[in-house]
């Protein structure tokens, strides 16, 4: 029938189109194979990383952990994220398995077993998926190919070698992750780390928010008259403490007025014209006294 010399007018027209593809898919065959031949693992260099940025972690930590009484020891810990690794190797074996990929969760829950950083055997490898799934079928035909199982085994020691991308610093508060302590231990964990680390200029939206006054008045601010010799701290504040015994050295007094827009004043700690605008602040006449007593004007 025609339909039938169609079709095999097609598959000719196929199969010398496929003669013509081979060459090439042969060359990048023996590239592939030729790279995973020269490949070598080099966690001897990642594991090198780690004990390297740990001993650049010891002095900071040492800091952290003599803060004072107010705050309670703050360690830094580097670490690779193996979390985030598997999730990063899950999604690269959904877009291995192409238009016929299942949803990342459900794939996830296939590859639960898998321990990619210890990938040893393909056989080993298809042991672990579940039975009596087509997702786990899916699975098992793609990675009969020793080729496509060799592959996995090449991103799997890439993704372990990218510190960029998983290379975490945990922190630690009084010996506990930071992320199971107290709202208010958070923020005094991110407030003292982000004023300790860098020289660069830093602005800080309401630090006295969630924080303790004694923690403010009797650390905090101390911290920022010896950080700011290093570098500009800029706060948006109306706690008194961090402006008045944190010797500002610009303060610039926001009001609004019947018309509704903000009206900017700079004010000095000793222009008497404007106290009353500082003592308005939080804590403004401990705030004053406490300095007072400091250079012993009290």
């Amino acid at each position: 029938s025609q339909e039938n010399l169609a079709d095999v007018g097609k598959a000719n027209e196929r199969v010398a189109q496929i003669e013509q593809e081979l060459p090439g898919l042969k060359v990048k065959e023996a590239e592939l194979a030729a790279q995973i031949g020269a490949f070598s693992t080099k966690r001897d260099l990642t594991a090198k990383r780690v004990t390297t940025v740990t001993g650049l972690l010891e002095p900071l930590n040492k800091t952290l952990s003599e803060l004072g009484k107010e705050v309670r020891a703050i360690e830094l810990r580097y670490e690779f994220d193996e979390i985030k690794f598997d999730q990063a190797m899950t999604k690269h074996v959904q877009e291995l398995l192409g238009t016929n990929a299942p949803r990342i969760d459900h794939l996830g829950s296939m590859l639960n077993d898998i321990d990619f950083s210890n990938l040893t055997t393909r056989e080993e490898f298809v042991s672990k998926l579940p039975e009596k799934q087509a997702t786990a079928k899916l699975l098992r035909d793609y990675f009969s190919l020793p080729l496509n199982f060799a592959l996995l085994k090449v991103e799997a020691e890439k993704k372990l070698m990218d510190y960029r991308a998983f290379g975490r610093i945990r922190v630690s508060y009084d010996g506990k992750p930071v992320e199971s302590s107290s709202f208010g231990q958070r923020c005094t964990t991110a407030i003292v780390i982000l004023i300790l680390l860098g020289n660069t200029p830093i602005v800080i939206d309401e630090p006295e928010a969630h924080l303790d006054s004694a923690l403010i008045a009797n650390y905090l601010v101390e911290l920022v008259k010896t950080a700011k010799l290093n570098r500009q701290i800029i706060f948006a504040t109306h706690n008194a403490n961090f402006v008045v015994n944190g010797d500002a050295e610009l303060i610039l007094g926001l009001e609004m007025g019947n018309d509704k827009l903000t009206k900017i004043q700079s004010i000095t700690i000793e222009d008497l014209q404007h106290r009353e605008k500082l003592l308005a602040l939080e804590g403004g006449p401990e705030a004053f006294l406490k300095r007072e007593h400091r250079y012993g004007i009290a």
